[in-house]
């Protein structure tokens, strides 16, 4: 899921602005938006619809009750309906009667739910039991690293999205929290190679661009912003906050037709911005006079 945050007006106090990032995990400061797992409730139809199908899932419990793969599939739904304290249970019940201890997916699916809940340690534990299984998936890692920066934990939250960019080099959503998580220490040169193997991998995420023209504008590297910026709203026209970046840096860089384009645009999408934008350029103006 992405969610656009606000933008403060305390940007338009200077002419370039402190650059925060669009950010993977809920809750994290920096005015980003996030690629999360929030809980979503199922809209009417899709919510009736699922109601009858955990009637069919529980009748197959019923029939078959040594069946975990019954109780999986009821535990499924149960998440699809988020209803997470209720797929736990029947996840555990699917564990319960795995005997060969081989049921990756439910431990992975149990964290999951925990992580929905904000129950981050017990979200790690379960990611924990599911690597006892398979050390080697990357979408755990990425799992726990989501965690991990909930607990404010980021050492920990490095080392597992590290590991699960090294297990699949194409984990875009794990390059995304990387480069995120590496803006929060200010460390701009490993987030903006973070989130240019994001947009290698994805070419068609305008966050990770958004992301990107923000490390490159910390570093006062506007050509770079601005090549960043115009991919994220080539990509995302109704993105407001990527046209006000982008009209900023032209106005930086004396582009005044391409930032009056912008501005025209931002009229239409966001006409409070676009005001504040507009006595921005007519200052800038005035200066040059």
């Amino acid at each position: 899921m992405k969610r656009f945050l606000p933008l403060s007006a305390l940007l338009f106090s200077l002419l370039l602005f402190s650059a925060g990032c669009k950010e993977s995990n809920p809750t994290v400061a920096t005015n980003q938006t996030a690629k999360s797992p929030a809980a979503v409730s199922p809209t009417p139809n899709i919510e009736a619809a699922l109601a009858e199908i955990v009637k069919l899932d529980q009748e197959a419990v019923r029939k078959n009750p040594n069946d975990s793969a019954n109780y999986y599939n009821l535990a499924n739904t149960h998440f699809t309906a988020a209803k997470y304290p209720e797929a736990i249970e029947q996840y555990k019940q699917a564990i319960r009667l795995d005997i060969k201890r081989e049921d990756f997916a439910s431990r992975f699916e149990i964290g999951q739910s925990y992580l929905r809940l904000k129950r981050y340690a017990e979200a790690i534990a379960a990611f924990n039991e599911s690597l006892q299984i398979n050390p080697k998936n990357a979408n755990v890692y990425h799992e726990m690293g989501n965690a991990y920066v909930q607990q404010e934990r980021p050492k920990e939250a490095l080392a597992a999205y590290q590991k699960a960019v090294g297990l699949k080099p194409d984990h875009t959503e794990a390059h995304f929290a990387l480069g995120n998580l590496y803006s929060k220490l200010d460390q701009t040169p490993e987030a903006i190679k973070a989130f240019q193997q994001a947009t290698r991998h994805n070419p068609k995420d305008s966050d990770a661009f958004f992301n990107l023209g923000n490390s490159y504008s910390r570093l006062k590297q506007y050509g770079e912003a601005v090549k960043a910026y115009e991919a994220s709203v080539n990509l995302q026209p109704g993105n407001a906050e990527g046209h006000l970046r982008l009209a900023v840096l032209y106005l930086e860089l004396g582009k005044y037709e391409a930032a009056t384009a912008e501005y025209n645009t931002l009229k239409e999408l966001n006409p409070q911005l676009a005001g504040l934008l507009n006595e921005k350029m007519n200052q800038k103006r005035n200066s040059e006079k």
